[in-house]
C-alpha cells in the first residue's frame, strides 16, 4: 500500500451514514456492520475526500500530539483493516464528497492538541442473517423478511 494511494467505498456492497458524530458501515455482502467514532471517523472522512495516507497522517500531527510513528501506524492498520473487510478498495474517491471533520489545520488556530487516541474500528456480526436478506430479490409470497431456500 503506497502513501499516494487513494480508496473508495467498496460500492455498492458497502453502505455508510454518519449518524451524531458516529460512522455506521454496512457490508452488505457479508453481513457486518462497523462503527467508527472520533479519530477513526476522521480519517473514514478523509478517505472518502480522496486524501493519501500521507496526507491523512500530516492532517492528524497538525491536528493531535502524537508521535509521527505512532500515529501513521495507527492510520496504516486502519485502512488494512478497511481493507481485509472489504470496505475500501483502491481507486478513486467518490464524486459526491461532503467537507467534515478532518481538519486542513491551516484553519486551525487552536494551539493546544489534544492526545492521538488510536482509531477503533468496532465490528458487529449480530444482525448477519438479517443483514444478507435482500429484499428485493428475495421475496416470494411468504413476504420479507424470509430467507431464501437456495
Amino acid at each position: 500500500m503506497g502513501n499516494s494511494d487513494c480508496y473508495r467505498v467498496n460500492g455498492p456492497n458497502v453502505v455508510h451514514e454518519m449518524i451524531d458524530g458516529e460512522i455506521v458501515i454496512v457490508n452488505l455482502a457479508k453481513g457486518h456492520y462497523f462503527s467508527l467514532l472520533n479519530t477513526g471517523a476522521e480519517i473514514w472522512e478523509a478517505l472518502l475526500k480522496g486524501r493519501s495516507e500521507s496526507e491523512i497522517v500530516e492532517a492528524l500531527l497538525r491536528k493531535y500530539d502524537g508521535e509521527r510513528q505512532q500515529i501513521a501506524d495507527a492510520v496504516t492498520k486502519m485502512i488494512a483493516e478497511l481493507e481485509m473487510e472489504e470496505i475500501i478498495v483502491p481507486g478513486k474517491p467518490s464524486e459526491n464528497l461532503e467537507e467534515h471533520l478532518l481538519e486542513d489545520g491551516a484553519s486551525r488556530k487552536d494551539p493546544e492538541k489534544s492526545a492521538f487516541m488510536a482509531p477503533v474500528i468496532e465490528k458487529y456480526t449480530d444482525m448477519e442473517e438479517l443483514l444478507l436478506l435482500d429484499p428485493i430479490h428475495e421475496v416470494d409470497e411468504a413476504g420479507w423478511p424470509n430467507l431464501s431456500e437456495q
